[in-house]
Protein backbone atom coordinates (compact mmCIF):
# COMPACT_ATOMS: atom_id res chain seq x y z
CA UNK A 1 0.00 0.00 0.00
CA UNK A 2 1.28 3.58 -0.75
CA UNK A 3 -1.74 5.54 -0.28
CA UNK A 4 -0.25 7.38 2.17
CA UNK A 5 0.13 11.05 1.89
CA UNK A 6 4.04 11.95 1.83
CA UNK A 7 5.77 11.74 5.27
CA UNK A 8 7.94 14.77 6.58
CA UNK A 9 9.91 13.33 8.75
CA UNK A 10 13.72 14.96 8.15
CA UNK A 11 13.72 12.41 11.52
CA UNK A 12 15.78 10.08 13.84
CA UNK A 13 15.36 6.17 13.72
CA UNK A 14 12.65 6.29 15.90
CA UNK A 15 10.18 8.70 14.13
CA UNK A 16 11.29 6.33 11.14
CA UNK A 17 10.20 3.40 12.88
CA UNK A 18 6.78 5.04 14.27
CA UNK A 19 5.97 5.97 10.78
CA UNK A 20 6.62 2.50 9.18
CA UNK A 21 4.23 1.23 11.43
CA UNK A 22 1.57 4.13 10.76
CA UNK A 23 1.70 3.49 7.72
CA UNK A 24 0.38 -0.44 7.63
CA UNK A 25 2.12 -1.07 4.26
CA UNK A 26 3.29 -4.57 5.35
CA UNK A 27 2.61 -7.31 3.02
CA UNK A 28 1.69 -11.08 4.89
CA UNK A 29 5.43 -12.04 3.32
CA UNK A 30 8.32 -9.71 2.09
CA UNK A 31 9.41 -6.72 2.95
CA UNK A 32 7.72 -2.75 3.26
CA UNK A 33 8.94 -0.98 0.21
CA UNK A 34 9.47 2.83 0.81
CA UNK A 35 10.87 5.58 -0.50
CA UNK A 36 12.99 8.23 1.14
CA UNK A 37 13.79 11.43 -0.99
CA UNK A 38 16.25 14.19 0.76
CA UNK A 39 18.39 17.03 -0.78
CA UNK A 40 21.78 15.83 1.56
CA UNK A 41 23.77 13.51 -0.91
CA UNK A 42 23.55 9.55 -0.08
CA UNK A 43 27.28 9.84 0.61
CA UNK A 44 26.58 11.69 3.80
CA UNK A 45 23.72 9.21 4.94
CA UNK A 46 25.44 6.04 4.86
CA UNK A 47 25.71 5.27 8.27
CA UNK A 48 22.25 6.45 8.85
CA UNK A 49 21.03 4.62 5.89
CA UNK A 50 23.25 1.09 6.69
CA UNK A 51 21.35 1.61 10.48
CA UNK A 52 18.15 1.49 9.25
CA UNK A 53 19.08 -1.74 7.29
CA UNK A 54 20.27 -3.17 10.30
CA UNK A 55 17.61 -2.26 12.76
CA UNK A 56 14.72 -2.64 10.36
CA UNK A 57 15.09 -5.64 8.17
CA UNK A 58 11.62 -5.91 7.25
CA UNK A 59 11.40 -2.36 5.38
CA UNK A 60 13.32 -1.54 2.71
CA UNK A 61 13.76 1.77 2.12
CA UNK A 62 15.16 3.22 -0.93
CA UNK A 63 16.92 6.75 -0.96
CA UNK A 64 16.88 9.11 -4.04
CA UNK A 65 18.80 11.77 -3.51
CA UNK A 66 17.91 15.26 -5.95
CA UNK A 67 20.22 18.42 -5.33
CA UNK A 68 18.46 21.19 -3.44
CA UNK A 69 18.98 23.48 -6.37
CA UNK A 70 16.22 21.18 -8.09
CA UNK A 71 14.44 19.40 -5.03
CA UNK A 72 11.52 21.39 -4.34
CA UNK A 73 10.47 21.34 -7.43
CA UNK A 74 10.82 17.69 -8.36
CA UNK A 75 9.05 17.01 -4.81
CA UNK A 76 6.36 18.72 -5.58
CA UNK A 77 5.83 18.08 -8.86
CA UNK A 78 5.67 14.55 -7.38
CA UNK A 79 3.24 15.34 -4.60
CA UNK A 80 1.06 17.15 -6.87
CA UNK A 81 0.92 13.99 -8.97
CA UNK A 82 0.24 11.89 -6.31
CA UNK A 83 3.18 10.16 -6.69
CA UNK A 84 5.70 11.68 -3.95
CA UNK A 85 8.14 9.55 -1.55
CA UNK A 86 7.10 8.26 1.64
CA UNK A 87 9.62 9.92 4.06
CA UNK A 88 11.51 13.28 2.62
CA UNK A 89 13.95 15.69 4.31
CA UNK A 90 12.13 19.38 5.26
CA UNK A 91 12.80 22.59 6.28
CA UNK A 92 11.09 26.06 6.07
CA UNK A 93 8.66 24.65 3.45
CA UNK A 94 7.25 22.82 6.54
CA UNK A 95 4.37 25.29 6.96
CA UNK A 96 3.44 25.07 3.18
CA UNK A 97 3.50 21.46 2.97
CA UNK A 98 1.54 21.01 6.03
CA UNK A 99 -0.92 23.53 4.91
CA UNK A 100 -0.99 21.85 1.42
CA UNK A 101 -2.56 18.69 2.98
CA UNK A 102 0.78 16.66 2.34
CA UNK A 103 2.25 15.76 5.80
CA UNK A 104 1.04 13.36 8.45
CA UNK A 105 0.62 14.83 11.76
CA UNK A 106 2.90 13.69 14.33
CA UNK A 107 1.71 15.65 17.43
CA UNK A 108 0.86 12.59 18.90
CA UNK A 109 3.60 10.17 18.66
CA UNK A 110 5.28 9.32 21.41
CA UNK A 111 8.67 10.22 19.89
CA UNK A 112 7.97 13.65 19.97
CA UNK A 113 8.43 13.68 23.64
CA UNK A 114 11.62 13.34 22.76
CA UNK A 115 12.89 16.40 22.14
CA UNK A 116 13.25 19.67 23.18
CA UNK A 117 10.40 22.38 22.38
CA UNK A 118 12.85 24.85 20.81
CA UNK A 119 14.01 22.50 18.26
CA UNK A 120 10.42 21.73 17.11
CA UNK A 121 9.18 24.93 17.06
CA UNK A 122 10.14 25.25 13.49
CA UNK A 123 8.19 22.68 12.61
CA UNK A 124 4.88 23.40 14.25
CA UNK A 125 2.36 24.75 12.09
CA UNK A 126 -1.31 25.55 13.45
CA UNK A 127 -0.62 23.82 17.18
CA UNK A 128 0.57 21.10 15.57
CA UNK A 129 3.96 18.93 14.74
CA UNK A 130 4.85 17.61 11.13
CA UNK A 131 8.34 16.72 11.22
CA UNK A 132 11.10 15.78 13.74
CA UNK A 133 14.50 16.80 13.53
CA UNK A 134 17.52 14.67 12.33
CA UNK A 135 20.40 16.63 12.18
CA UNK A 136 21.90 19.93 13.02
CA UNK A 137 25.31 21.97 12.85
CA UNK A 138 27.09 24.14 15.42
CA UNK A 139 29.48 27.55 14.68
CA UNK A 140 32.43 27.74 16.61
CA UNK A 141 35.27 30.41 16.84
CA UNK A 142 38.36 28.84 17.90
CA UNK A 143 41.29 30.25 19.27
CA UNK A 144 45.02 29.76 19.12
CA UNK A 145 45.66 29.75 22.85
CA UNK A 146 49.47 30.46 22.85
CA UNK A 147 48.63 33.74 20.88
CA UNK A 148 45.91 35.09 23.63
CA UNK A 149 47.79 34.36 26.28
CA UNK A 150 51.26 35.78 24.98
CA UNK A 151 49.12 38.86 24.31
CA UNK A 152 47.64 38.92 27.74
CA UNK A 153 44.48 39.01 25.85
CA UNK A 154 41.00 37.43 26.95
CA UNK A 155 38.84 35.10 25.00
CA UNK A 156 35.52 37.19 24.18
CA UNK A 157 32.35 36.65 25.52
CA UNK A 158 30.65 39.34 23.50
CA UNK A 159 30.57 40.38 19.68
CA UNK A 160 31.57 43.73 20.63
CA UNK A 161 34.14 42.38 22.56
CA UNK A 162 35.32 40.04 19.74
CA UNK A 163 35.38 42.72 17.58
CA UNK A 164 37.88 44.79 20.01
CA UNK A 165 40.11 41.44 20.49
CA UNK A 166 40.29 41.94 16.48
CA UNK A 167 41.43 45.40 16.61
CA UNK A 168 43.96 44.99 19.57
CA UNK A 169 45.72 41.79 17.70
CA UNK A 170 46.06 43.94 14.18
CA UNK A 171 47.55 46.91 16.55
CA UNK A 172 50.10 44.10 17.61
CA UNK A 173 50.93 42.85 14.14
CA UNK A 174 49.18 39.74 14.40
CA UNK A 175 46.40 39.00 12.07
CA UNK A 176 43.33 38.46 14.22
CA UNK A 177 41.36 36.10 11.75
CA UNK A 178 41.09 33.75 9.02
CA UNK A 179 38.16 32.47 6.86
CA UNK A 180 38.31 30.39 4.04
CA UNK A 181 35.29 32.49 2.36
CA UNK A 182 36.05 31.51 -1.12
CA UNK A 183 33.89 28.73 0.10
CA UNK A 184 30.05 30.16 0.56
CA UNK A 185 29.76 27.79 3.59
CA UNK A 186 32.10 29.72 5.94
CA UNK A 187 30.74 33.01 5.16
CA UNK A 188 27.32 31.78 5.66
CA UNK A 189 27.16 29.91 8.45
CA UNK A 190 29.79 32.72 10.35
CA UNK A 191 26.78 35.56 9.79
CA UNK A 192 24.26 33.00 10.88
CA UNK A 193 26.01 31.68 13.85
CA UNK A 194 26.31 34.97 15.01
CA UNK A 195 22.88 36.57 14.45
CA UNK A 196 21.49 33.64 15.61
CA UNK A 197 23.59 34.00 19.13
CA UNK A 198 22.33 37.42 19.11
CA UNK A 199 18.53 37.29 18.75
CA UNK A 200 18.50 34.09 20.51
CA UNK A 201 20.58 35.61 23.78
CA UNK A 202 17.86 37.93 24.27
CA UNK A 203 14.75 36.64 26.30
CA UNK A 204 12.05 38.87 24.31
CA UNK A 205 12.59 36.51 21.60
CA UNK A 206 12.27 32.96 22.66
CA UNK A 207 8.86 32.14 21.54
CA UNK A 208 9.61 34.08 18.14
CA UNK A 209 10.14 30.19 15.98
CA UNK A 210 6.48 30.02 16.90
CA UNK A 211 4.68 32.88 16.86
CA UNK A 212 6.71 32.95 13.28
CA UNK A 213 5.19 29.37 11.83
CA UNK A 214 1.89 31.02 13.11
CA UNK A 215 2.04 34.20 10.84
CA UNK A 216 2.36 36.66 13.76
CA UNK A 217 6.02 37.39 13.47
CA UNK A 218 8.21 38.45 10.40
CA UNK A 219 12.04 38.61 10.05
CA UNK A 220 12.36 41.94 8.49
CA UNK A 221 10.96 42.89 11.66
CA UNK A 222 12.40 40.76 14.47
CA UNK A 223 15.51 40.44 12.97
CA UNK A 224 16.93 43.85 11.61
CA UNK A 225 18.94 44.73 15.03
CA UNK A 226 20.45 41.61 15.15
CA UNK A 227 21.61 41.78 11.57
CA UNK A 228 22.69 45.41 12.08
CA UNK A 229 24.80 44.00 14.89
CA UNK A 230 26.79 41.08 12.78
CA UNK A 231 27.70 43.70 10.15
CA UNK A 232 29.63 45.46 12.08
CA UNK A 233 31.96 42.74 11.82
CA UNK A 234 32.33 43.83 8.25
CA UNK A 235 32.44 47.65 9.10
CA UNK A 236 34.83 47.26 11.46
CA UNK A 237 37.12 44.99 9.46
CA UNK A 238 36.76 41.87 10.69
CA UNK A 239 35.89 40.55 8.05
CA UNK A 240 37.97 41.68 4.61
CA UNK A 241 37.97 41.34 0.83
CA UNK A 242 41.01 38.99 0.26
CA UNK A 243 39.00 36.44 2.82
CA UNK A 244 36.57 36.06 -0.25
CA UNK A 245 39.49 34.62 -2.42
CA UNK A 246 41.06 32.10 0.18
CA UNK A 247 39.60 28.36 0.65
CA UNK A 248 38.60 26.52 3.42
CA UNK A 249 41.76 24.37 3.60
CA UNK A 250 44.01 27.31 2.87
CA UNK A 251 42.41 29.10 6.24
CA UNK A 252 42.34 26.05 8.45
CA UNK A 253 46.16 25.86 6.98
CA UNK A 254 47.06 29.09 8.28
CA UNK A 255 45.22 29.17 11.66
CA UNK A 256 46.76 25.97 12.33
CA UNK A 257 50.12 26.84 11.56
CA UNK A 258 49.78 29.89 13.82
CA UNK A 259 49.27 32.46 11.06
CA UNK A 260 46.09 33.68 12.57
CA UNK A 261 44.72 34.57 16.05
CA UNK A 262 41.33 33.37 15.29
CA UNK A 263 39.64 30.33 13.18
CA UNK A 264 35.79 30.01 12.37
CA UNK A 265 34.41 26.73 11.68
CA UNK A 266 31.87 24.25 12.43
CA UNK A 267 31.39 20.01 12.07
CA UNK A 268 33.95 19.90 8.84
CA UNK A 269 36.65 20.48 11.28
Amino acid sequence: MRNIKALSVFAVIISVVMIFGLVGCKKETGTVELRFMGYNAESSRVTFLKYLDEELPDINITFEFVSLDEYYDVLTSQLEAGKGPDIIEVGGDTKLLANSGYLLDLTDQSFVKSYAHSGLSAYITNGKIYATPLQSWYEGIFYNKKIFSDNGISVPKSLDQFIAVHKDLAAKGIKPQTMGAGSWEPMMKQSIGIVNNEFYSDPANRNFDVDFNEGKAFLADAWLDAVTAWSKVIDQGCLTPDMLDMSYDDALYEFASGGAAMWESGPGL
